[in-house]
């Protein structure tokens, strides 16, 4: 379900060809599964987000609770539905994702 990776050949300028790997598909599949679990909750995605964090942000002073089992659980999903993202060629989010991650066990 999540393994999902657009793959092509294509012709590079010199001519020679090659094969692709594109994330889009995945990554289009990732946030539509993302939308309708949230949906059930009542919540939706924000519409423009520049980072995983608000602004001013502090960790060490967080005094959110705790997920639940099951919480913990799509975190970590979540986490690794981002970081297979990265590898389909998502680099740009790697330091965002690097970031999340650390809260993997917390």
């Amino acid at each position: 379900m999540y393994f999902r990776a657009g793959i092509s050949k294509v012709r590079s300028v010199s001519g020679t060809e090659c094969w692709t790997l594109s994330s889009e598909e995945y990554i289009k599949s990732a946030v539509r599964n993302v939308e309708e679990k949230l949906a059930k909750s009542k919540f939706r995605l924000p519409t423009k987000c520049l980072s995983p964090f608000t602004s001013g942000y502090h960790p060490a002073e967080d005094t959110s609770p705790e997920l639940n089992a099951e919480g913990l659980n799509y975190y970590q999903e979540l986490i690794g539905v981002l970081r297979w993202g990265i590898e389909l060629g998502r680099v740009d989010i790697l330091l965002e994702v690097s970031l999340l991650s650390c809260h993997l066990f917390s």
